[in-house]
């Protein structure tokens, strides 16, 4: 599809269309995931204070809906004591 010409927005009409872009967006996200390498890419442009307030955030939920016993591999088992680790460090 190719579109040709302008059009002006004012700013109340051109956020709620960026908005609108970024509820698809997610939509689309959440039906079809994300690769790792997004998400890598995007952690790794984050700053240290996003990036630490992201982790908090979501490392609680993370570890309280994992099931360590279904955890069957000795490196994987190993990077769940990390965060369990980490968690406890970051409660401090």
């Amino acid at each position: 599809m190719e579109l040709k010409g302008s059009i002006t927005l004012d700013k109340e009409t051109m956020n709620v269309l960026k908005e609108k872009v970024r509820e698809d967006v997610m939509k689309d996200i959440e039906k079809s995931g994300l690769y790792f390498e997004e998400v890598e890419r995007y952690l790794q442009q984050c700053s240290y204070k996003t990036y630490a307030n992201l982790f908090e955030r979501t490392l609680d939920d993370l570890l309280n809906r994992t099931n360590p016993e279904s955890i069957t591999w000795r490196d994987d088992k190993r990077k769940w004591q990390k965060l369990q680790a980490i968690k406890t460090i970051l409660e401090l």
